[in-house]
């Protein structure tokens, strides 16, 4: 019976934590939530650090139980990430969520021992994420490390924001998120700030997959952006999801307009890779008020103004490895070309 009282203490001072704060939460509010007198709550803990303890080796236990110990359980490395991303968000929910207290009030020893466990944490996950690079051979621009930490903090405060009763269901929101995190993390090359996969090949030249149509599969080439037909938002490169209302299987390929203006730009004039200086990079926004940055070719650096007309142009470039490929760029009208002579 004492045990029940003890355990029926921990569970209703992590609640009053969570809704009030540990400081405005006084031993006289622990008593009351367990229908007991003051004093005798010290017959079960000291105080309110001591029970904050128990309270956190308990999260430890149970983060362990209902996450760690099943990853440790399967040998695919995306199916642990899955493991991961689909148990820690139930475990944020449906279990008592008091792993994620202020950790100021915790004595300096035992916050050394939660530091020690969140980096336990966080080196399983960046060594998956290595192994899984591997094992998909993929060359890849992410750093496991920062992939790491944004896996962990994606995950890691859900619970503040995420209402169980929305419009997404829990369901919805962990296919999402893996989905999410696994196709921006095993991608083979990074262009223009988007991962993009290249394998598809123009006249023997890769391409970036899904961001061009070119001849044949079109009689004039054009990037493929996506609509959005519940909200009616258009971006650029098209995504499976909608970044604004974030719905599913509402996305439609369009050809993004081959005319654009120019709303900044910068002339790169050194360069840490291979690339060859000085060149030229802006951000174009298009009729489908979508804005994004391309390279930009066929220009007088001292000529670029913002506002001017600029056009989508495909050439081919050679890669890191030597090899030709196929990317998109803007150039100017000319003012022949826009006034149709």
């Amino acid at each position: 019976m004492a045990e029940n009282k003890k355990q029926l203490l921990i569970e209703k001072a992590a609640q009053l934590f969570l809704k009030h704060g540990y400081e405005k939460t006084s031993m006289r509010d622990l008593a009351k939530a367990i229908d007991i007198q003051a004093p005798g709550l010290y017959h079960y803990f000291k105080g309110k650090k001591e029970i904050l303890y128990e309270i956190n080796e308990q999260s430890w236990r149970m983060f362990q139980e209902s996450i760690l110990d099943k990853m440790k359980k399967v040998h695919d490395p995306e199916e642990k990430i899955k493991i991961y991303i689909r148990n820690m968000i139930k475990y944020q929910l449906s279990l008592l969520p008091i792993t994620f207290i202020v950790d100021d009030s915790i004595s300096t020893k035992h916050l050394k021992a939660r530091k020690a466990r969140d980096a336990e944490v966080f080196h399983l996950l960046r060594d998956i994420l290595r192994e899984l690079a591997e094992i998909k051979g993929t060359q890849n621009t992410i750093d496991p490390t920062m992939a790491a930490f944004s896996l962990y903090n994606i995950v890691a405060r859900i619970y503040k924001w995420y209402n169980p009763k929305g419009r997404i269901s829990l369901e919805e929101l962990t296919d999402q998120i893996t989905r999410l995190f696994l196709h921006g993390f095993y991608v083979e090359k990074v262009g223009f700030g988007e991962g993009i996969e290249m394998k598809k090949t123009w006249e023997g030249h890769p391409i970036m997959d899904e961001i061009m149509v070119l001849p044949p599969s079109s009689k004039v080439p054009y990037l493929l952006a996506g609509r959005c037909s519940k909200c009616g938002r258009t971006f650029f490169p098209k995504k499976e999801i909608c970044p604004d209302c974030f719905n599913l299987s509402t996305v439609e390929e369009i050809a993004l307009s081959p005319k654009g203006k120019l709303a900044s730009f910068s002339i790169v004039r050194r360069s840490l890779g291979p690339k060859k200086t000085p060149y030229a990079l802006g951000y174009i926004d298009t009729p489908e008020q979508v804005r994004f940055l391309a390279p930009l070719t066929d220009c007088d650096f001292d000529e670029l103004r913002i506002g001017m007309d600029m056009e989508v142009v495909f050439e081919e470039e050679s890669g890191d490895d030597g090899s030709q490929i196929v990317i998109y760029k803007y150039r100017p009208v000319k003012w022949y070309q826009s006034s149709g002579t």
